[in-house]
């Protein structure tokens, strides 16, 4: 049986191969920034040269990527022992591949601390963080320059220590993992509610209460990220985690237990007729797969975005009725608050937003368990997954990296032209390469 250290050991070997393979596949295809990146680049190219007092008011993120990408480019210089100018675009795009390989273990880590029956199942854990770790939006957006990759890692560790009872280094994690997305302080929050829940849980609960309390406020390109009432993400953002974690959450089985409700249909309409939001730049960008999603289905439908209402009712139930099985009420209310001050306030549908409260879900999943022995109405779980376990797991790979090979597939190989006027006219001097992308 391997150690903890072996297990690990390989899950980050394999990995960091992996995405070392794809991030240098990228590089020499698309060397020039792409996307959020033109802004993403300049202004971190800006901290590597020591300038601080220039800010590009597009940008809607904290400069935390910017800070960490300066620490990284003096690390490659005292490596290199040689002066650099500025910071390539190779360089900036291999802190995303950093973050994305050291989320792994903590990913590996934070298993056995939600699931303790699995403290000893360290090939299995490592199995199944390597899994997780393929989850398509974020190994995709490990190989740019976006925010995302940090941000995931901070918020994942904060949550790590805080179940280690670090708070210290949690408070801490947590704060940095602000300066790379402000929605993440909802994500402080959830993590201080959860150490709130488990001191309530606990016999003292004397101090459970005292628990901070934050205050928000947006920087950046207010003109396009205003806040609103978008009730209909979190639809579809059950749709989203249904589909990504469909053998995780245990689909099949869930339609055979899925009740039939009435007025929760009635209410989800009306939310859908009210507030649902068609943001400009959803239908003005299509290098973005939710550009086709809403133009081919949502747009072209009308009725589609109701007949859709049974499978969201059936998505959410099909995840709380997973996630009840190992989390109290008041965590799964907690998670649920956090989702939808995550989602419901954001106008654009960007499947980039879901990967926090999806991982954080695919976490929390209960796995199966090969039962040990049986005694009366008590079941002793020996920690190692039986067969069906097995099975949804390797069923959730193949998904995942099917997933991963088309969508980069698609970004590689199957680029298209937009026409590009001059000198700010509008006459057509040349042609711009553009790329398929989540």
């Amino acid at each position: 049986m391997a150690t903890v250290q072996q297990s690990a050991a390989a899950a980050v070997a394999a990995f960091s191969s992996l995405l070392g393979v794809m991030t240098a596949l990228i590089n020499q295809r698309v060397p020039d920034s792409y996307m959020d990146e033109i802004f993403h680049v300049p202004q971190a190219q800006q901290y590597c040269t020591g300038v601080f007092d220039q800010w590009d008011s597009k940008l809607t993120t904290p400069p935390g990527l910017y800070l960490v990408s300066l620490g990284f480019h003096k690390l490659w210089i005292a490596f290199l022992q040689t002066p650099i100018s500025g910071c390539s675009v190779l360089q900036l795009r291999s802190v995303n591949a950093a973050f994305g390989i050291a989320t792994l273990p903590v990913i590996f880590n934070l298993i056995p601390l939600i699931h303790p029956a699995r403290n000893q199942s360290f090939t299995f854990n490592a199995i199944e963080a390597f899994v997780i770790s393929l989850f398509p939006i974020s190994f995709f957006f490990h190989l740019l320059y976006y925010t995302d990759s940090g941000s995931t890692f901070f918020v994942l560790f904060s949550y790590y220590l805080s179940l280690r009872d670090k708070l210290f280094f949690c408070a801490l994690t947590g704060f940095i993992s602000i300066w790379f997305r402000q929605t993440n302080v909802i994500w402080v929050a959830f993590i201080a509610a959860t150490i709130c829940i488990r001191h309530l849980q606990s016999i003292d609960s004397t101090t459970a209460l005292d628990c901070p309390g934050y205050k928000l406020k947006s920087c950046g390109d207010k003109t396009n990220h205003t806040a609103g009432l978008h009730i209909p993400q979190l639809y579809y953002f059950c749709g989203f985690s249904a589909f990504f974690g469909f053998f995780a959450v245990n689909i099949p089985q869930a339609i055979l237990n899925f009740p039939v409700w009435i007025v929760a249909p009635a209410i989800m309409f009306e939310t859908v007729r009210r507030f649902t939001i068609e943001h400009p730049f959803l239908l003005a960008d299509n290098r973005h797969f939710t550009f086709y999603i809403w133009k081919n289905i949502f747009r072209q439908y009308a009725e589609a975005r109701y007949v859709l209402i049974p499978v969201y009712m059936f998505c959410a139930w099909a995840i709380v009725r997973q996630l009840a099985k190992t989390q109290s009420v008041l965590w799964i209310v907690a998670y649920i608050g956090s989702v939808m001050l995550t989602l419901i306030p954001s106008p654009l549908l960007e499947f980039r937003y879901f990967t926090i409260p999806f991982i954080l879900l695919r976490l929390h999943i209960a796995t199966y368990y090969r039962s040990e022995s049986t005694s009366g109405k008590r079941t002793t779980k020996t920690g190692f997954p039986g067969w069906g376990w097995a099975l949804a797991l390797a069923l959730e790979c193949i998904l995942f990296v099917g997933i991963n090979v088309s969508v980069l597939y698609l970004f590689l190989e199957k680029p298209f032209e937009w026409p590009t006027p001059t000198d700010g006219s509008n006459s057509i001097g040349h042609f711009t390469k553009m790329r398929f992308m989540w």
